[in-house]
């Protein structure tokens, strides 16, 4: 609010209101924060990044209350709330595995070996590579009819030669 970010009038008389009436405590981001953190995190990890000690018992505060995510979604199908399966995220940057270069993920050939990084670059490249094969066979083939065209013409020029 104070940088000018929230352009909505309606939305900053809400955060103003809220900011002069209403009581809060800093734990409660705090407390979400690692109530959200447990259902993914196990608890020494947990303790970790709270700073707890690992024989501290406030762990179990958060580890007990916690249910995975597939009963979740479980539990919310069966009250006829369908959740969407999210998907892996894919990285946002790859790491090539022969020149070890980290490019952003967008790109069809990492910029230092040019190592395809998608399936259809891959192919993309395989299809080239046999264009440049086809056409180099190509004209292998057209010289060597042109060589054995030049054979046969000067054996017959010397075949008439010896007649004369």
């Amino acid at each position: 609010m104070e940088n000018g970010e929230i352009k909505d009038e309606e939305e900053m008389q809400k955060l103003n209101y809220l900011l002069k009436t209403k009581k809060w405590n800093p734990y409660c981001i705090r407390h979400s924060a690692m109530t959200s953190d447990s259902d993914y995190l196990p608890e020494y990890a947990l303790k970790k990044k709270v700073r707890w000690s690992m024989n501290s018992k406030h762990g179990s505060r958060y580890i007990k209350k916690r249910m995975y995510s597939d009963l979740k979604n479980r539990i919310l199908e069966h009250n006829g709330t369908f959740i969407q399966y999210h998907q892996n995220p894919e990285p946002l940057n790859l790491s090539c595995s022969r020149c070890n270069f980290v490019n952003a993920h967008e790109y069809k050939y990492y910029s230092e070996c040019s190592y395809p990084l998608t399936p259809e670059a891959f192919d993309q490249l395989k299809q080239n590579e046999e264009q440049r094969f086809t056409a180099l066979e190509n004209k292998l083939i057209q010289d060597m009819e042109s060589k054995i065209q030049q054979i046969l013409l000067k054996v017959n020029v010397e075949n008439l030669r010896e007649e004369q």
